[in-house]
C-alpha cells in the first residue's frame, strides 16, 4: 500500500455503482472514497478553531461562498452588508463581522426579505456598526425545526444599547461626540439618531434650541432637530454640570426653566435672611467733646431713630457666578 499525502479540499463524496470495477493505484476507482475522506478530515482539521476572514472595503451582499467566513469591514464610507436568506441555512449559523471604520461613518446590516434580527424583546431588520465593533449572528428556528425563519444576536461588542446616552470623561472615547452643540449628519451616525427620535420632550427645534428666552440658554442641554432633514444638534453641556429632574417628587424644586431632560437651571441662591445691627450715621450725643465728623460714631438708632440705616454688603464672593465644588470632565454623548 502506498501513504496518500491528503489535500486541502473539499470534494464531492461518490458511490460504487454495481457496474464498477474495483481497481487500486492513485487513480483507482476504489481509493476515490477513501481519498475524498481523507482531503475532508484536512480541510475540517485545518480550519478547526479557525475563522477565515473576508476583508470587504464597499457595500456587500453575502454568497453561499462565504459560508464560514468571518467579515471584517475596512471602509470609509457608508456602507451596508445584505445578510444571507436565513431559512437557507442549517439551524446555528453563524455570522460573524467587525468593523475599521477610521472616520464617523456607519455600516449598516440589512436583512433579507425584512427578516428579523431578535434583539431582546425588540425585532429589528436592520443594526448599524461603526469602528471596532463587533457582532455575531445567529440563524435560528423559532420551532425548534430545522428551517431557521430568524435572527438571534449571539455576541456584541460596541454601542449597540448606549448610543445617545450623555456623560462626563477624562479621556474621549471611541465612537462618541463631545457635547458642544455642532450639527451633525444623520446618516453618518444612524443608531444615535434613530435613539434621538425616541427622546420626546428632550428633542426640539433647532428655532426653539437657538431662542435663549430672557438670554438664557434655556433649550442648550437638548438635542435639535437640526436645520434640515439631513442633520441633528448635539447638546451644549460645556462648563455646566448635571442635577436630576424633580419626576414629581415633592417639596424640592430647582428652578428650571424648562423641566424636561436637557433643560436649563440657572444658578441662584436659596432665598434667606441676614440679621444685621442697624447704625445710626450721626453721632450722639451731639455735645460730645470728641465728635468732630458726623460719619466717625456708629451708634444705637434708638437713640437717633432719625438716621437709623440698615447696613450694606458690597463685593461680597469673588466669583462672577455661583459655583459648587466641581472636577472638570469632557460631556460626551456615544453614537
Amino acid at each position: 500500500m502506498t501513504e496518500y499525502q491528503a489535500q486541502d479540499l473539499f470534494n464531492d463524496t461518490q458511490i460504487y455503482d454495481l457496474s464498477d470495477l474495483v481497481k487500486g493505484g492513485a487513480n483507482g476507482d476504489a481509493n476515490t472514497p477513501l481519498k475524498v475522506l481523507a482531503d475532508r478530515t484536512e480541510w475540517l482539521r485545518r480550519r478547526l478553531g479557525r475563522i477565515e476572514v473576508k476583508t470587504i472595503t464597499g457595500s456587500y451582499v453575502f454568497d453561499d461562498a462565504d459560508l464560514g467566513k468571518g467579515f471584517s469591514f475596512h471602509i470609509n464610507g457608508n456602507t451596508s452588508f445584505t445578510l444571507p436568506d436565513v431559512s437557507s441555512l442549517t439551524p446555528g449559523t453563524p455570522i460573524r463581522i467587525n468593523t475599521r471604520i477610521p472616520v464617523i461613518k456607519a455600516l449598516t446590516i440589512l436583512t433579507a426579505g425584512g427578516q428579523k434580527i431578535y434583539d431582546g424583546s425588540d425585532d429589528v431588520t436592520e443594526m448599524y456598526m461603526h469602528d471596532a465593533e463587533r457582532l455575531v449572528l445567529i440563524a435560528v428556528a423559532e420551532d425548534n425545526g430545522d428551517t431557521p425563519d430568524h435572527w438571534e444576536i449571539f455576541d456584541a461588542f460596541g454601542n449597540f444599547h448606549a448610543a445617545g446616552q450623555s456623560f462626563g470623561v477624562r479621556l474621549q472615547p471611541r465612537n462618541s461626540f463631545m457635547n458642544d452643540g455642532a450639527l451633525k449628519t444623520r446618516a453618518d451616525t444612524p443608531r444615535l439618531w434613530a435613539q434621538i427620535s425616541k427622546m420626546g420632550a428632550a428633542v426640539v427645534s433647532d428655532t426653539v434650541w437657538n431662542s435663549d428666552p430672557g438670554g438664557q440658554p434655556v433649550y442648550r442641554g437638548c438635542f435639535s432637530t437640526g436645520t434640515s432633514s439631513l442633520n441633528f444638534r448635539l447638546p451644549d453641556e460645556r462648563g455646566m454640570h448635571d442635577r436630576y429632574l424633580e419626576m414629581g417628587r415633592n417639596g424640592i424644586t430647582s428652578g428650571r426653566l424648562y423641566d424636561n431632560p436637557g433643560g436649563y437651571g440657572p444658578d441662584a441662591l436659596k432665598q434667606h435672611n441676614h440679621t444685621s445691627e442697624q447704625i445710626s450715621k450721626r453721632g450722639y450725643p451731639d455735645d460730645s467733646a470728641d465728635r468732630t465728623n458726623s460719619d466717625y460714631y456708629w451708634i444705637s438708632p434708638g437713640n437717633d431713630p432719625g438716621h437709623a440705616q440698615n447696613i450694606v454688603i458690597n463685593s461680597a464672593g469673588t466669583s462672577p457666578e455661583n459655583n459648587v465644588k466641581t472636577i472638570g470632565k469632557i460631556p460626551v454623548t456615544l453614537y
